[in-house]
């Protein structure tokens, strides 16, 4: 979903991130920093804006998923599911 919206013309960063003010918690900001990172890198407000907003303690990025995947310290995230492009998905 974040891909599709972010790729699209409606995208607005000043939204989004007030949006993530309003209702985000720290584990939120954690998976949204890494994905807007990978998505639109050339967004460093909303980068920094996530980076700001950590939380102590490490998350999955998928909760569901048991195994924990590899660990980015940068965002205390661990990394446990990839980014499945639209023509991957059935």
């Amino acid at each position: 979903m974040l891909r599709e919206y972010a790729s699209g013309p409606e995208f607005d960063a000043a939204k989004l991130r007030d949006e993530l003010n309003r209702s985000a918690n720290g584990a939120a900001w954690k998976r949204f920093g890494y994905l807007i990172e990978l998505l639109r890198p050339e967004q460093g407000s909303l980068v920094a804006s996530a980076h700001r907003s950590l939380t102590a303690g490490n998350i999955k990025l998928d909760p569901a998923i048991r195994t924990k995947g590899r660990l980015l310290r940068c965002w205390r995230l661990w990394v446990n599911a990839g980014l499945t492009s639209n023509s991957d998905e059935a």
